[in-house]
């Protein structure tokens, strides 16, 4: 699996079984822009976030899928 920095977004793809690549091809780029953007290493911009949300989890929340949890194990927000 690839380096995805969100936990949620890592489980949830490993519920639905979605790769990586499949999803590039889908939001038409490359599987390297969306690695690199899912793994923190360029952002993540909010309209990149919001068409993975809306096409494959919709019945979950951008805070959901796009939050880190915290030392206590609480989730926090960042920024997209």
């Amino acid at each position: 699996m690839y380096d995805i920095q969100y936990p949620n977004l890592r489980a949830e793809f490993g519920r639905k079984s979605l790769t990586v690549s499949g999803m590039a091809r889908e939001l038409n780029m490359t599987r390297a822009r969306l690695t690199r953007m899912l793994s923190g290493e360029t952002e993540l911009t909010f309209s990149t976030a919001a068409e993975i949300q809306r096409r494959y989890f919709p019945d979950r929340t951008l805070e959901y899928l796009f939050g880190e949890k915290d030392r206590t194990g609480l989730h926090k927000e960042v920024s997209i």
